[in-house]
């Protein structure tokens, strides 16, 4: 949920964008609270792997590091709102 709601702020932010006298708005708190929520998720990872078998865990694994892709792809559309930068598409994969 809180990288549903920072994508929506971003959403927001980039509509703004541009209009005069309009304000991006403030990106940084939910930003922090999507890194704890992804530290906390991490920390049940860990905690999950000594209590599934070993199928389970990868499955924890990949779901996290999905997340952990997500957050990272948010973090940067954050700094390039507030920097003021043009919007690229990283290519996601070398050979794809």
């Amino acid at each position: 949920m809180a990288l549903v709601e920072l994508a929506h702020l971003c959403g927001e932010a980039i509509d703004v964008m541009g209009r005069a006298g309009s304000t991006v708005p403030d990106l940084d708190t939910p930003r922090d609270h999507l890194a704890q929520t992804y530290r906390d998720l991490w920390l049940r990872d860990s905690a999950l792997r000594l209590s599934v078998d070993v199928e389970q865990a990868e499955q924890a694994e990949q779901l996290r590091l999905l997340v952990m892709r997500a957050v990272e792809d948010v973090s940067v559309l954050v700094d390039r709102i507030y920097n003021g930068r043009l919007f690229e598409v990283p290519p996601r994969c070398g050979g794809c």
